[in-house]
């Protein structure tokens, strides 16, 4: 999915936006990939990811849209040259949608830096450049024919002319690799997954408030580019689980699942 300061928390610090939700096979098992803090989102800013911030990749095996298997990453604050420490948590079973919850430490890194897992897998966060690429006006003509109820006009546009809307812009990345071990078993017989991102903010009452989520590939921003009341009402305030949108009476059909992966065989 791609999306970029689509809900009022997110705007209000970008360092808690999910601009991105990519899912693919790697080279050694499953990568999961978050991109933060946009640089579209001005100058002046705090970049980079927030020293009291959650970022969670959630995975649900059984289709019930509740997470199964969480990894948290915890920052700390920037060093004099802009690089911070982190931890990386493996929740399991109950403790994945629990957020009280600790798991098991299964990392600690610095970002620009590539780290091993125990099990194989490996695991990356830092400054890169935007890995979405998307023409603008084509996003507009598709944004406008939903919006009226009309078809797609494109009689004015020129592929030859076509642009990158984020070209030279970066992000803030998580990158996590999980192998095909350690992911199958979790995954079940039908080796179908789940997957949806959520960032959080540590609250003064020591609990932690949703921020912004993220799941269906490149849905939500065609709905909500001219509805940005629908864009706050889809990720909610706060925002919750896709079981929670599923039980919505005001939503687009859709919308909250969670992005789907099929593991390979055995």
């Amino acid at each position: 999915m791609s999306h970029h300061l689509d809900s009022p928390l997110a705007r209000q610090d970008p360092r808690l936006d999910i601009t991105d939700l990519f899912v693919f096979r790697g080279g050694r098992g499953t990568v999961f990939v978050t991109d933060h803090s946009h640089s579209l989102a001005g100058e002046g800013i705090p970049r980079g990811f927030h020293p009291e911030g959650r970022y969670e990749i959630k995975i649900d095996a059984n289709g019930d849209a509740v997470e199964d298997l969480t990894y948290r990453f915890t920052f700390t604050e920037q060093d004099e040259a802009g690089e911070q420490s982190y931890e990386l948590r493996q929740l399991a079973g109950p403790e994945a949608h629990d957020p009280t919850a600790e798991g098991a430490v299964i990392a600690l890194g610095r970002t620009g830096e590539s780290v091993e897992l125990p099990d194989g897998g490996r695991v990356w966060a830092g400054k890169a450049g935007d890995p979405f690429w998307i023409e603008p006006n084509v996003l507009q003509a598709v944004g406008h024919a939903f919006q009226d109820g009309t078809t797609v006009d494109l009689s004015g546009w020129n592929p030859a002319e076509a642009q990158n809307l984020f070209a030279g812009h970066t992000v803030y990345s998580l990158v996590l690799e999980v192998t095909d071990a350690e992911l199958l078993p979790v995954a079940g017989p039908d080796r179908r997954i789940g997957v949806w991102a959520l960032d959080s903010l540590a609250t003064d009452a020591d609990g932690w408030r949703p921020i912004n989520r993220a799941g269906l590939p490149m849905i939500h921003p065609l709905f909500t580019q001219f509805d940005e009341d629908l864009g706050d009402r889809l990720n909610g305030n706060p925002p919750r689980g896709p079981a929670h949108l599923r039980q919505g009476a005001h939503r687009v059909r859709g919308v909250g699942g969670p992005c789907v992966r099929h593991l390979p065989g055995p």
